[in-house]
């Protein structure tokens, strides 16, 4: 059975991620582990899409990312918890793999959407490239789950 010291979870304040975040922390307590809660945001901005988001906007974006990534940090220190946080930009499949090994996860816990069809085509699957690339350990959860 492998033993688990540090736990990545990647967050998008979904229910899906809260349902991971739920799970991480009942393995972490198991063994003892560290959880480290990752944000990653990526926005079009300046790119010739409809849904691009102005420059000046970024900073907001991130603030709010940062101030709610830190209400979740100081809940589960509360708790007991060895925890970390951690807010970044850039494509959040590369941004968890990264942060995975630069960590040295024993294990990802991450939500994930359960998109198919076209919009899974359209928008991809965080959970599934991070599933095929990962040199840890990655169990995926819905908000469904039990």
């Amino acid at each position: 059975m492998p033993v688990f010291r540090k736990i990545l979870v990647p967050v998008d304040f979904s229910p899906h991620s809260d349902k991971a975040v739920e799970l991480a922390v009942d393995v972490a307590r198991k063994f003892g582990a560290r959880l480290d809660l990752l944000h990653a945001y990526h926005l079009p901005i300046g790119v010739e899409y409809d849904y691009s988001l102005p420059p000046e906007l970024l900073p907001a974006v991130r603030e709010a990312a940062i101030r709610k990534l830190d209400e979740a940090v100081a809940k589960l220190s509360g708790e007991g918890l060895e925890v970390g946080g951690e807010v970044t930009e850039g494509h959040p499949s590369e941004v968890i793999l990264e942060a995975a090994r630069r960590l040295e996860a024993d294990l990802i816990v991450m939500g994930t959407h359960g998109r198919s069809g076209l919009q899974h085509l359209v928008l991809g699957s965080v959970a599934e490239r991070t599933l095929q690339h990962a040199r840890c350990s990655v169990m995926t959860v819905t908000a469904e789950a039990e």
